[in-house]
């Protein structure tokens, strides 16, 4: 497990160029050693609502091309502090939990040694608008207490509708509104709990479980690539042979909805 990027994870090389939004930078991660190339966007020129929108429009446009002659994004990170959060605002257990999946995952994690709160400052940052310290955005949804992440992020819930029977409502729902880490263990759950698991036999004589790997491929899609600084409900959609996911965008006053197999 490890934390979103973020700025210092990378070390610049030199600047590829400038415009009236930003900078494009050329940087070296510092632990794989790939060069990327960052598109830097200071906040404080966006001077209002309609260009932070434009903006949070072309990172999702830019997620869904897929074409050798148009640059490829590999993620984004965004700097929000929240200045007034305390350490009564997580949950530990979870950050007990999270350190022992990434020692797991690398028995050199650099997470190993460090002790719960230690983990925790590793996420509390400076506010480059502002020139505050708070811990960031990425703590509170990994590591936060429910009610301490809807206190900051009130649209912040997923739903899993269960619709074998009524189609138009559902016959079963269960919202999730725990951090990243447990949810993703909860609504895999549910998931499970809900829907038939046939096994299946690979070309090498292997049985498998071909239903769990789509089900936790689907549900860490689902959470990792949410935005959740935009007001944006998500549905997991359960029907008899599908497992759709659904996110509604609000956009004025209309929504417009999309489903994705």
């Amino acid at each position: 497990l490890e934390p979103e990027p973020k700025i210092t994870d990378f070390t610049l090389i030199r600047e590829l160029g400038s415009g009236t939004f930003g900078r494009v930078l050329l940087v070296q991660h510092n632990k794989t050693q790939a060069q990327y190339a960052i598109k830097a966007i200071d906040k404080r020129n966006q001077d209002n609502i309609k260009e932070s929108l434009y903006f949070r429009r072309e990172i999702e446009i830019m997620y869904r091309i897929h074409h050798p002659n148009v640059v490829k994004l590999f993620g984004h990170f965004e700097d929000k502090v929240y200045h007034d959060l305390t350490i009564d605002d997580f949950d530990m257990d979870t950050v007990t939990y999270a350190k022992k999946l990434s020692i797991l995952n690398d028995e050199h994690s650099n997470w190993k040694n460090l002790s719960n709160e230690d983990i925790l400052k590793t996420f509390y940052k400076q506010d480059s608008t502002t020139g505050e310290y708070g811990y960031t955005n990425a703590a509170l949804l990994l590591f936060g207490k429910s009610e301490s992440i809807t206190n900051k992020i009130s649209w912040y819930k997923v739903d899993v509708l269960k619709r074998f029977n009524d189609l138009e409502r559902y016959d079963d729902r269960f919202t999730c509104e725990d951090n990243l880490i447990k949810s993703y263990d909860e609504i895999i759950k549910y998931i499970l709990d809900k829907i038939d698991q046939p096994f299946y036999l690979s070309p090498n004589g292997v049985t498998y479980n071909a239903v769990n790997v789509v089900v936790r491929e689907l549900v860490s899609n689902v959470l990792i690539h949410r935005d959740f600084l935009d007001a944006t409900g998500t549905q997991i959609l359960l029907y008899r042979d599908a497992y759709l996911m659904q996110i509604i965008m609000c956009i004025k006053r209309g929504e417009v909805g999309r489903e994705l197999p």
